[in-house]
């Protein structure tokens, strides 16, 4: 079997173990994985598997090397280095930091591993998550005005292209925006 097939076969067994997210981003609201909610477990896979893995670091480069131990054959995941400041923090803190986090990234990326899209999840304009409005579901008087005008065509293109399963899951603002249109259609 190659390394990349023992890879998959690692990261589908990983899938099936349900980890769990024990960081909390309390600032932005979102969980994430900790390198101790699954390396544990992929070791132990890996080495069920046959598979080794270990990471390197260079000043421009962190390294993770995946070697299958029975035939030698290799797979290396790379990732930029970058420095970061941390507030108390001396040098080798700091590095530490930035090594534990490119491991993190690492063996998130190799194996598949799922997270949150942390760009996506930042709070806007630096509000906090709990100060950011939501944006207001359709009414009960949208929804009945929306099955009025719209045969079972409209309605299914419009699931389609605003991507839900559902009419009440449209916002009030998009809604509006169809109901207005429905009627101008009608007229």
């Amino acid at each position: 079997m190659s390394v990349y097939k023992k890879l998959q076969t690692v990261a589908v067994e990983l899938q099936k173990t349900e980890i769990k997210k024990s960081g909390n981003n309390k600032f932005a609201g979102f969980k994430y994985f900790e390198l101790g909610d699954f390396l544990p477990t992929v070791n132990e896979l890996f080495l069920a598997n046959g598979l080794a893995g270990y990471c390197s670091f260079t000043s421009e480069l962190a390294t993770l090397t995946i070697v299958d131990t029975e035939k030698g054959d290799k797979v290396e995941v790379t990732s930029p280095m970058v420095e970061i400041e941390m507030k108390g923090a001396n040098a080798i803190q700091a590095l530490g930091a930035v090594e534990t986090y490119s491991r993190r990234y690492l063996y998130l990326a190799a194996l598949g591993i799922v997270e949150n899209d942390v760009v996506d999840s930042k709070p806007l304009d630096n509000e906090s998550p709990k100060k950011r409005k939501q944006p207001s579901l359709v009414s009960e008087k949208q929804l009945g005005f929306l099955k009025k005008l719209a045969n079972e065509e409209d309605i299914k293109s419009i699931l389609s292209h605003y991507e839900v399963a559902g009419l009440e899951e449209l916002t009030v603002d998009v809604a509006s925006a169809i109901i207005k249109r429905l009627q101008e259609r009608n007229e």
